[in-house]
């Protein structure tokens, strides 16, 4: 299942035996990987794609906070459900919030991403969200109200 609804955009990810310990346990890394995964999900279904975006605009975007809490037991092969949502756009940041549903609709990780964004040939110095993110977004129904 890929697809916006109800403010937040929804793609899957299936824990593979890489992604777990011995004892079964997710590592915790894994929920960032797969966070920018369903990020990337949401471009491709909103019409765009990250690199073209970078390579055809020259920015990129520096994560400058990153928060992860497990809330419950994920191990291999779980699918779960990833679903995104804009917690909010400033002028030139954009802070993304990712929680992670098992097959039984229990809440069993969660993620929030800030990124700010700037020149490829300058990461020094911000720019303004940009307006081709802005555009996905609105069309999905994402933006915060």
């Amino acid at each position: 299942m890929v697809g916006s609804k109800q403010g937040f955009f929804s793609t899957q990810v299936t824990v593979r035996m890489g992604d777990a310990d011995l004892h079964d346990r997710v590592y915790l890394s894994r929920f960032f990987q797969w966070s920018h995964q369903a990020f990337e999900d949401l471009l491709v279904a909103g019409g765009d794609r990250l690199d073209r975006a970078f390579n055809e605009e020259g920015w990129g975007m520096p994560l400058v906070h990153a928060e992860t809490t497990v809330h419950g037991a994920v191990g291999f092969p779980d699918t779960l459900e990833v679903r995104l949502s804009i917690e909010r756009v400033g002028t030139r940041s954009l802070t993304m919030c990712f929680d992670f549903i098992d097959k039984g609709d229990e809440h069993v990780a969660s993620t929030r991403l800030i990124h700010t964004f700037a020149p490829l040939d300058g990461l020094a110095k911000s720019i303004e969200v940009p307006s081709r993110l802005l555009s996905v977004f609105e069309r999905l129904g994402l933006l915060p109200g």
